[in-house]
């Protein structure tokens, strides 16, 4: 509203916008140039299908009219600025099995590029969603059988996730493969079997570093050792009611993600084990494919249900890296196992009982 307000076109009274927002009836392409004051940007936006056999053929795609998409908000990175303020539409593939082209250009205009010069944490991402999905809050997802291209270049760095798992796919980078001055810079993607229209955007973007979210991770409150030396017990008590004998139960110290002792233990504060996994390791694989969900128990665990166990911490700080695992006692006391002994396993010392 903004930009009508500058460039004198009369702006819509609240009901009129409401009514706009909830219908789709907001029309981009009547929004005047997002850079009245600068040369304009390029937005050329192509698409053609074609039959896999056949070499696709360009055509014009019409501008997208209904509302825009939010994305949801990612820990690994902050969007700051919108480059298009009109979205481009990725037509559906009729009939699926069509191979089908997207093309689109862009010129960043100089404080655009200062921005992205500004410090090596800035990015261009280049983000997609489905138009099906409700207008906010919504999950970066891609067309099937995708390849995008930025000036030529294939993106290297797969932004699909798992096979039919919405909310696994990542925004492509485009940073290292644009142009700088006023040239234009080309997008183009191919892909097959999309039964649904997609909107792309392009976002400068703010990134964190896996290690400097593991900080944020550090901060938040630990799960005290009392606690999980409770949970040992109560689980002997349960299985007693149960007319359960269990002379003991081992616990495993290798994270399962880098099949070695983690550096930083950690589960989520809502998981019912007591097997952690390596906090960075974890961090790291949501990085790549943000599916955020428990690597034990597959329960969802996000960013501000991670913590760090005490009492994993104190049995790893105390036990050789050659010991793999523990055993549990009923009072929450544990014993170090190690391969090879004659009686498989060390008594544990009074430091170790709880």
């Amino acid at each position: 509203m903004a930009l009508k307000v500058v460039n004198g076109v009369d702006i819509p009274d609240y009901n009129q916008l409401t009514q706009a927002l909830k219908t789709g009836a907001f029309n981009y392409t009547n929004i005047p140039n997002q850079y009245s004051n600068n040369p304009p940007t390029s937005h050329r936006n192509t698409q053609s299908q074609s039959q896999p056999t056949e070499k696709p053929k360009k055509a014009s795609s019409s501008k997208f009219t209904g509302p825009v998409l939010l994305f949801k908000p990612s820990p690994f990175y902050t969007q700051k600025r919108l480059i298009r303020i009109d979205p481009n539409y990725v037509n559906p593939c009729v009939p699926k099995s069509q191979r089908s082209t997207f093309e689109s250009s862009f010129v960043l205009t100089s404080e655009e590029q200062a921005i992205l010069r500004s410090k090596p944490s800035m990015k261009l991402y280049f983000f997609s969603g489905m138009t099906t999905q409700s207008n906010s809050d919504i999950d970066v997802q891609w067309p099937p059988q995708l390849e995008i291209r930025c000036n030529g270049n294939v993106i290297k760095n797969s932004v699909k996730g798992f096979k039919n798992t919405v909310g696994t796919d990542s925004p492509a980078d485009l940073t290292p493969l644009i142009h700088s001055g006023s040239k234009t810079n080309n997008i183009s993607m191919l892909y097959n079997g999309a039964t649904e229209g997609f909107l792309t955007y392009l976002y400068i973007v703010e990134t964190r570093k896996p290690e400097d979210i593991l900080q944020t991770v550090l901060k938040h409150p630990h799960i005290h050792k009392s606690s999980t030396v409770s949970e040992i017990k109560k689980s002997y008590q349960d299985a007693d009611g149960d007319d359960l004998v269990i002379a003991h139960s081992s616990l495993p110290l290798k994270c399962p993600l880098i099949y070695k002792r983690p550096n930083f233990p950690s589960k989520g504060i809502f998981c019912q084990h007591l097997q952690c996994f390596d906090c960075l390791s974890y961090l790291q694989l949501q990085a790549t494919i943000p599916s955020w969900k428990c690597i034990i128990c597959s329960r969802p665990l996000h960013l501000k249900d991670l913590a760090i166990s005490d009492y994993l911490m104190e049995i790893l700080q105390k036990t050789s890296e050659d010991v793999e695992q523990v055993d549990l006692k009923p009072d929450g006391s544990w014993e170090a196992i190690h391969e090879g002994d004659e009686d498989t396993q060390h008594k544990s010392s009074n430091e170790n009982k709880a």
